[in-house]
């Protein structure tokens, strides 16, 4: 079986959740020997590098409106997985499709969340397997896209890398909150602050974006 993963996420991020889940999954990938091949679009918006022989990266320039365009695979492939909600150019091709929330569903309105309800929800109508991240996401999807005849749905909750350690440092004298993830938007980072108006024996420490 030869899998080929779509990373325009890596196109479209600098870092953050999904390219982390992209990441580990090749690295499993690396160490299972499966052969796979991940496809980038450049230029990319962070370094791809370091996976075994068993993944090939296929490289070429992006075309305008990349993201929204299905991705072309390589020949002999026999599952697709895009790592943002992308169409194969070949439609006869397997593809899994891995859905980690519906934030724009929920929280956003306008032409944005309009084009991005549409690409995704026809990458998922159109998959044979669904990844959820959990329960709540599951039943997100039966809510806002239904079910679709002859597709299996999973839930995978996400893993914890080797990355992910206890560090040595000296615990805080202060009692704290941990705010994780980029600042802004849908984070509601405003609204943390806010609270923290009204917590003043505690410190707000932050981590990532």
């Amino acid at each position: 079986m030869t899998i080929t993963i779509d990373g325009i996420i890596f196109s479209l991020q600098q870092q953050g959740g999904i390219s982390v889940y992209f990441h580990k999954l090749l690295d499993y990938l690396t160490v299972q020997h499966m052969s796979t091949t991940l496809t980038l679009e450049s230029p990319t918006r962070q370094d791809v590098v370091g996976y075994g022989r068993d993944v090939s990266v296929l490289s070429r320039p992006a075309r305008p409106l990349e993201r929204y365009r299905t991705c072309r695979v390589p020949p002999g492939v026999s599952v697709f997985h895009s790592s943002y909600y992308r169409l194969p150019s070949e439609h006869s091709l397997s593809t899994v499709v891995t859905v980690h929330d519906f934030i724009y569903e929920r929280y956003q309105l306008g032409p944005r969340q309009w084009v991005h309800t549409v690409q995704k929800n026809a990458a998922i109508r159109a998959a044979q397997a669904v990844i959820c991240i959990s329960e709540s996401t599951k039943d997100d999807l039966l809510e806002f896209v239904g079910e679709t005849p002859g597709q299996t749905i999973h839930v995978i909750h996400n893993g914890v890398s080797d990355g992910f350690r206890n560090l040595s440092l000296e615990p805080s004298a202060t009692p704290y909150l941990l705010f994780v993830g980029q600042r802004g938007g849908y984070k509601n980072f405003c609204l943390a602050l806010k609270a923290m108006a009204f917590l003043p024996d505690l410190e707000l420490h932050c981590v990532g974006g």
